[in-house]
């Protein structure tokens, strides 16, 4: 007899903490990715966006790149060498932001879902810069 394979479980979409959080500041929130069939993937918009947020008190656009606290770094690597993140930030109407989420908490305690933000903007020179705005304690 054959032993049943077991079903791997799917990792569990990280995107709606983002949503909730954004939500919860005032925020419009729309999912700026779309599934591609043929090759069954995940797209963004632009190469960069997983989620696109407004509010009425700013002016502009938030685009929001989701991911887990390991990955913050070598997204900001990806999105560093995109030309349409360059494009992005150039007009300071729009921001550009990765969120890093992982679950933080003492042994023993409960364990809470904990948000890293970095946003990418212009420095003094034009360059497209990582800047820490908010870190979990």
């Amino acid at each position: 007899m054959i032993p049943e394979k077991k079903k791997r479980k799917s990792p569990r979409p990280i995107s709606g903490y983002s949503v909730r959080w954004l939500k919860a500041r005032g925020y419009r929130v729309t999912n700026a990715q779309r599934f591609v069939e043929p090759i069954k993937c995940f797209m963004d918009a632009w190469g960069f966006a997983d989620l696109l947020a407004y509010r009425s008190t700013d002016t502009g656009i938030l685009a929001v790149q989701v991911t887990d606290q390991s990955h913050v770094a070598s997204r900001v690597n990806k999105l560093l060498g995109l030309d349409a993140v360059c494009d992005w930030v150039q007009d300071p109407r729009r921001r550009l932001e990765i969120h890093g989420w992982e679950v933080r908490g003492a042994r023993g305690k409960r364990k809470v879902m904990t948000l890293r933000r970095v946003r990418l903007q212009l420095d003094a020179e034009q360059n497209v810069v990582p800047v820490e705005i908010e870190t979990p304690n």
